[in-house]
């Protein structure tokens, strides 16, 4: 029962970072009103529009907190021990049931304001609604970034107590933002052959879409390599242990060194090349190839904290894993899949997006 939590926890984070990087992006898209996110833009609101599901997934894992379970250290083997109890006032299981059930409430309540702003505009085309969601987007970024730093705090960070990194919720998102995107490019690319993302799709969209790609590759790289150097330079116990365990373990090694060359070197050489970002099956091979690298990332982020010192991962472990992460997939994807045919494939009335429709058939 330990075990199937804690693979639990793993598939739970795993989608639940990708609805949240989804949110994430439709607020920033609002707030800066890019046209390089027009035609990805049904996309996102539907991974949005899964935060409540998400929520509702989250169940079981409260359940254990208030249970006082295994999952959490700092409500067992490492209750007295003084750091956690030094955090005893924001570590308790009541409040942090409480904050999970804030963090749903404010960014579902943000996103369907947005998302539904967005399909009172496809009805009656009135452009004060695209007013509406640039004034929401700004204040939604400084509410989506306090919230979902939060949330990994509590999450994922909190699974070793005595540990601290300011970067680590800002990487998260920044993961998070990374599978929003390369979902969206794959989502989008597979249906390029057909209207309306024939016309919407051109290559200078396309070109916008690996510039970002690309943006969010050196920004992930970027905070992985700054929280490795910082804690390992400063060589804290509490803080070295993060690295230590996922490094005394040689198959761990392996994949971490791994991922250096698949989530950051691969994909920036590719998206270095102008041909990856014209030809859509090329830049979705890339996307697909990143995807299935933050998979394995947030494998390698979030398993190795239930992992005893000394002792790896055993084909059990990962089987478990892996298992829950496609079972808890399929449902998502599911769920998404009816979210998005409810609506149009692309925004309606939407200036920039007519502009470019009318410029793309003339």
């Amino acid at each position: 029962m330990e075990l199937f939590f804690q693979a639990y926890l793993f598939a739970w984070v795993t989608w639940t970072t990708l609805s949240l990087g989804c949110a994430g992006i439709l607020i920033l898209h609002h707030a800066l009103r890019g046209k390089w996110s027009l035609v990805l833009l049904r996309v996102f609101e539907s991974g949005a529009r899964l935060l409540p599901l998400m929520g509702l997934l989250s169940l079981p894992i409260m359940a254990n907190v208030l249970s006082e379970g295994t999952l959490y250290p700092w409500l067992g083997v490492l209750k007295d021990h003084h750091l956690v109890k030094a955090k005893a006032a924001y570590l308790n299981k009541y409040w942090f049931v409480a904050r999970t059930v804030i963090y749903f409430l404010v960014l579902s309540s943000l996103t369907n304001k947005l998302t539904k702003s967005g399909l009172r505009q496809d009805k009656s085309g009135d452009m004060n609604e695209s007013q509406m969601r640039a004034n929401w987007g700004g204040v939604g970024l400084v509410i989506f970034f306090i919230t979902i730093t939060g949330a990994y705090v509590d999450w994922v960070m909190s699974l070793e107590p005595r540990w601290s990194s300011t970067i680590f919720p800002v990487w998260f998102v920044m993961g998070g933002g990374l599978m929003a995107h390369t979902f969206a490019i794959i989502y989008t690319t597979r249906r390029m052959d057909k209207e309306p993302y024939k016309t919407a799709a051109n290559q200078e969209v396309m070109k916008d879409w690996g510039n970002i790609f690309l943006m969010f590759t050196l920004i992930w790289a970027y905070f992985s390599l700054s929280q490795f150097l910082i804690m390992w330079s400063a060589n804290i116990p509490e803080e070295v242990g993060y690295y230590a365990k996922r490094f005394n373990d040689p198959t761990l090694v392996m994949v971490g060194a791994f991922l250096v060359l698949g989530q950051w070197f691969i994909p920036f050489i590719a998206l270095l090349a102008p041909r990856t970002k014209q030809r859509p099956r090329l830049l979705r091979n890339v996307a697909i190839f990143s995807l299935l690298m933050k998979f394995i990332d947030t494998f390698w982020t979030v398993v190795p904290f239930f992992t005893k010192h000394g002792h790896g991962i055993d084909s059990t472990t990962f089987l478990v894993n892996v298992g829950l992460l496609l079972a808890m997939g399929v449902l998502w994807l599911g769920a998404f899949q009816s979210s998005i045919s409810k609506y149009s494939p692309l925004p309606l009335h939407d200036p920039r997006l007519e502009e470019a429709l009318n410029n793309a058939r003339s």
